[in-house]
């Protein structure tokens, strides 16, 4: 008996929780097909590069290098199309990070590199509301959305060396426009980004909503860390700066053998980065709703 007055309590519980779940329901605002929205986005971000990389499955919660998060914010402008599709273009700045002292393999550990890379991404992704495909009668206040689309993006790796903050690239820590590597040239600082993610939108009110996101970043570049293909010799470098910055393993070992040759990335895959976000959305497009006028 109890138990039967217990499903039936929570039964009507849902009932009234889901039917509470509209909005609209205050008779303020009328949808329209085509509504705008303009918010500001903030965060973490977090890089995923050879600097750091970890042993185990990509699946796993603990293959991530959760230690080196950093900040972003950004600004976004959408166009969604009667709450089911959505395009949207944003401006994105942030932080990527990642140190070979949290790696769980002795290999990437020994290596010692680190690097810090500023991110600028302008991106344009399109967003999908499976739950405005129902036949409801008024809008729900929570709705999660699928996303994907392109983007551009700079970045610029540096790292701290004896208290100074050095920028990697004109280090050409892999031997690039040296007499050894002569096809190794500096590599772009501008990549394509791909975005793939989710998140959960909820209208706050009828021009004000809240969204929680994570996307994630496959890219076309490899050098996001500074970090892609083999080490150059130790003798490449004149400058003991640039020798140090390549071999960093040296200021482990000053002893150590030259790993001239051998792997310093893994050259195979591209880099990658993560953002979570909560974005903060106004809406421009809806109506007022007059007294006894109808959705």
């Amino acid at each position: 008996m109890l138990k039967y007055l217990f499903f039936t309590f929570l039964f009507f519980s849902c009932r009234i929780l889901a039917s509470g779940q509209y909005y609209f329901y205050n008779d303020k605002y009328m949808d329209n097909d085509i509504l705008f929205e303009a918010g500001i986005t903030t965060g973490m971000m977090m890089g995923v590069t050879d600097v750091g990389q970890k042993k185990g499955s990509a699946l796993s919660f603990g293959y991530y290098d959760w230690k080196s998060l950093k900040p972003n914010v950004g600004l976004y402008c959408a166009v969604m199309y009667k709450s089911i599709v959505e395009g949207r273009a944003q401006l994105t700045k942030g932080v990527i990070a990642g140190t070979d002292a949290n790696s769980n393999s002795n290999f990437v550990k020994s290596r010692n590199l680190s690097y810090s890379s500023s991110i600028t991404e302008l991106s344009l992704t399109g967003s999908f509301h499976p739950v405005m495909l129902l036949d409801l009668e008024y809008l729900p206040a929570i709705s999660p959305y699928i996303t994907a689309g392109v983007g551009i993006f700079s970045f610029n790796p540096s790292t701290v060396y004896k208290g100074e903050t050095i920028k990697l690239r004109r280090m050409n820590t892999e031997g690039q426009n040296s007499a050894e590597f002569p096809a190794r040239k500096q590599y772009s600082m501008r990549a394509i980004s791909m975005p793939l993610g989710g998140g959960l939108k909820y209208e706050l009110s009828g021009i004000y909503n809240i969204r929680i996101e994570a996307i994630y970043r496959l890219t076309t570049g490899d050098y996001l860390d500074d970090v892609s293909l083999t080490y150059p010799k130790q003798t490449t470098f004149d400058d003991p700066t640039q020798k140090i910055l390549s071999h960093r393993y040296l200021e482990l070992n000053p002893r150590a053998k030259d790993r001239k040759g051998t792997r310093r990335g893994t050259g195979t895959s591209k880099d990658r980065f993560f953002s979570f976000n909560v974005n903060f959305g106004y809406v421009i497009g809806r109506e007022k709703r007059k007294m006894g006028r109808t959705r």
